[in-house]
């Protein structure tokens, strides 16, 4: 078990499922397969994460399922999942880490993600994001820039904040969904003193 907040990520997959992902764009069917964890908060809310890895190569977290509030019914729906991408050797990866948002005239409460600096990640989540992540077993929490992953001199996303960790340590990209997905939805949209619709 794995403390984020008010949420608990217990780091021992539930299940691994096989699967063909036959998503628009795709030039082929991918199989590949999930290993999926699940993360509990308060007022009933879980949230079943998976850990994907495709035969590509490709790995990418994203949330399978959900219930509580409506704006993590989209997250469940493949929304703004977060890909895990090699540095270097192999043997470590990055996760950049985009928040999640709603914008305020969106009525469906579909989630979108923006680049935060390292303190709106925080206020956000409301916990030290960097800390947690190392905690998790991350190397490092900062900028592309800082962390040498830019891609050039002209990379205009110098400044996204970015976690590397050793391509073992799967419980660092969950946190980092949690943190950067999960949490500022629950905070900044589904206080208990709103009257919110939802999923049960």
């Amino acid at each position: 078990m794995f403390d984020c907040g008010p949420f608990v990520l217990d780091c021992e997959s539930t299940k691994t499922v096989n699967f063909l992902d036959d998503s628009p764009g795709l030039n082929e069917d991918v199989m590949g397969h999930h290993q999926v964890f699940l993360v509990d908060g308060p007022e009933g809310i879980r949230v079943e994460l998976s850990y994907t890895t495709l035969e590509t190569g490709e790995r990418l977290v994203q949330a399978l399922d959900s219930s509580g509030y409506r704006p993590f019914e989209y997250l469940a729906g493949g929304s703004k999942r977060m890909m895990v991408e090699n540095v270097e050797d192999k043997s470590r990866a990055k996760v950049a880490l985009k928040q999640a948002y709603l914008p305020p005239d969106d009525r469906r409460e579909r989630p979108r993600h923006h680049s935060p600096t390292l303190d709106e990640l925080n206020e956000g989540a409301q916990l030290d994001v960097a800390e947690l992540l190392v905690s998790a077993g991350a190397d490092e929490v900062n900028t592309k820039e800082v962390l040498g992953l830019m891609s050039g001199p002209d990379d205009k996303t110098r400044n996204l904040i970015c976690a590397i960790f050793h391509t073992d340590h799967t419980q660092v990209p969950l946190a980092a969904y949690t943190a950067t997905r999960i949490l500022p939805l629950y905070y900044r949209y589904c206080p208990k003193e709103k009257s919110q619709k939802r999923l049960f």
